[in-house]
């Protein structure tokens, strides 16, 4: 190697209750109701060491409400990522960006570009 480091991330999701459909309520329904500030929290006590940052979804994960209590528990982390994240919403099952309802696909649009406002600001 030549001295470069590589930074890694990690989906905060993956922390979360990982529902399927094979398991409804999820392999840790334990965390179902946890709070992306407390979650943010224990995957930091245990990962810190090991991972760089930790990759959320807008609005669902972080939001402008959230991120500066995000930013406070992530210690030495950072936010390697926001991604879009209307997916979860059923509103959004035609899409959001191709939602054939001009008015949804206006919203969609709208939501979204919030979240590229935060990214940048972050």
């Amino acid at each position: 190697m030549d001295g470069t480091y590589i930074k890694n991330s990690v989906g905060i999701w993956a922390f979360g209750p990982n529902v399927t459909r094979f398991v409804p309520p999820g392999y840790h329904p334990e965390t179902a109701n946890e709070d992306m500030v407390t979650r943010t929290r224990r995957v930091v006590d245990g990962l810190a060491d090991v991972v760089d940052g930790l990759e959320y979804h807008y609005p669902g994960e972080i939001h402008e409400s959230t991120v500066e209590a995000i930013k406070a528990a992530l210690g030495p982390m950072d936010i390697y990522c926001i991604a879009a994240g209307l997916h979860p919403d059923p509103t959004y099952k035609l899409g959001a960006f191709i939602n054939p309802d001009p008015a949804l696909r206006r919203k969609g649009i709208d939501t979204l570009k919030r979240g590229v406002d935060l990214a940048a600001a972050l």
